[in-house]
This record gives structure tokens, C-alpha cells and sequence, in this order.
């Protein structure tokens, strides 16, 4: 049991040195395109969350929230994120999220569906957690920053908003809805040897 626990730990070590790796090594977890950046972290919090199981998933999220947030007044990861991710329900409450969302929609998908497509649309879903929800907290809580953080007025907000989804987050959910499931059952079979 002991032995287990060890092992347990030793590979939730891994996942957090792979989340700060990520976070402070340019291009492994955030690639810049103009103002915005494709995130890849959501991958690592993912596969975590459907490997060793939600709690250690929402550890994950939680702590890349956390470096989300503390990152914003320090070194930013793009132009906006110093006006957007010194909230820290910004920040760190969509991080949170994604391995919860991920780790339920796969519970209820392998119900009704094969096994490979439950964890594609269960990663899919867990990526758009975290764009939906950030550009959600944006409108709720920096519209009237508008014209700052996008060069738009107040009232077409919304729009620039759903573009970001429509362009950044898609881009995002196919990424990690290709490589979430390759991982997840490659560690599978090492962890089950």
C-alpha cells in the first residue's frame, strides 16, 4: 500500500514539474500568436485529472491558476493577461475547472460510447472549459476595458470575445482533443505494467 502511495506521489511530482516547466519555458506551454497565446497546459491538467484522478487533476489547474495569477503582476504571458489575470477568479477558477469537466464528461461518455471517442470528447470539452469560462470572466468582469485589451468599443466586446472562441479556442480544443488521448493511453499501459 505504502509502495502505491509513493508511486503516486512520485508521479504527481512529474505532472507539477511538467505545469512549471511549461509555464516558465518559452513555447512549451503557451505559444504566442499576436496578443493572444495557444495554451497547451490544459493538456498536461487533463491527461492528469483522467490518469490519477480528479483530485490530483484539480491540484494541477488550481496551481497553474495560481502561476496564472501570480504571473500577471511579474512576467506575463501576453500583452492583456497583466489587465485581465489580476483577478484571481479570472485566473484560477477555469483552471480549476477543466479537470472537473473532463473527468465527468468521460465518466458519463464511456456509458454510452466507445472508449477512444469518450476521451476525445471529454478532452475537447475540458479545453473549452478553460476558454469559455476565462473570456466569460472577461466580459463579466473587464467590458468596460474594452477598447484597452482589443481595440474595440464596449459594445462589440462580445464579438471579439466569440472570435477569440471561434478562432484561439477551437485551435486549442483540437490540439488537445488529438493529443490528450494518445498520452492518456500510452501512460495507461506504462502504469498498469
Amino acid at each position: 500500500m505504502k509502495k502505491t502511495r509513493n508511486y503516486h506521489i512520485a508521479i504527481l511530482s512529474v505532472f507539477i514539474a511538467i505545469i512549471l516547466i511549461q509555464n516558465f519555458v518559452p513555447i512549451l506551454g503557451y505559444i504566442p500568436v499576436g496578443p493572444l497565446s495557444i495554451t497547451l497546459i490544459p493538456i498536461t491538467v487533463i491527461v492528469a485529472a483522467l490518469v490519477l484522478g480528479l483530485k490530483d487533476g484539480v491540484i494541477l489547474g488550481t496551481l497553474w491558476g495560481a502561476i496564472v495569477f501570480i504571473r500577471a503582476f511579474t512576467w506575463p504571458t501576453s500583452p492583456i493577461a497583466p489587465l485581465v489575470f489580476e483577478n484571481p477568479i479570472t485566473a484560477i477558477l477555469p483552471r480549476a475547472l477543466i479537470p472537473v469537466v473532463a473527468y465527468f464528461a468521460y465518466k458519463w461518455l464511456k456509458k454510452i460510447m466507445n472508449h477512444r471517442i469518450s476521451l476525445i470528447v471529454a478532452c475537447a470539452l475540458g479545453s473549452m472549459t478553460n476558454t469559455i469560462l476565462v473570456l466569460l470572466f472577461i466580459y463579466i468582469f473587464n467590458r468596460k476595458q474594452a477598447p484597452i485589451l482589443y481595440h474595440v468599443s464596449v459594445d462589440k466586446i462580445i464579438y471579439a470575445l466569440l472570435g477569440i472562441v471561434g478562432t484561439n479556442g477551437l485551435v486549442e480544443m483540437v490540439i488537445t482533443a488529438i493529443i490528450c488521448p494518445l498520452i492518456i493511453v500510452s501512460l495507461n499501459k506504462v502504469i498498469q505494467k
